[in-house]
């Protein structure tokens, strides 16, 4: 489940021809102190964040909320959810 790709943008732009373009410069953007909930219909038995692999700790209610938080975010991660077969 990739949660997001954070990039920076320049506004739209009217080149020389009438055209509109959108200049897109990615960088290392990141979030910090993140709080994230959604419902599945699976129960999740881990929470990764990815490529590092490092464990995060969650909480998954009755009615299928699954609640965790990222201190620290960084462009180009993601969380994998891993539930059961």
């Amino acid at each position: 489940l990739s949660l997001t790709s954070l990039c920076k943008f320049n506004p739209l732009q009217q080149t020389h021809m009438g055209q509109m373009t959108m200049e897109v410069i990615e960088e290392a953007a990141s979030l910090h102190g993140s709080r994230f909930t959604l419902r599945l219909s699976k129960n999740i038995t881990r929470a990764t964040l990815e490529p590092q692999g490092e464990t995060l700790a969650f909480s998954q209610g009755n009615d299928g909320t699954v609640q965790f938080g990222i201190d620290y975010f960084v462009n180009h991660q993601m969380v994998a959810l891993h539930y059961e077969k």
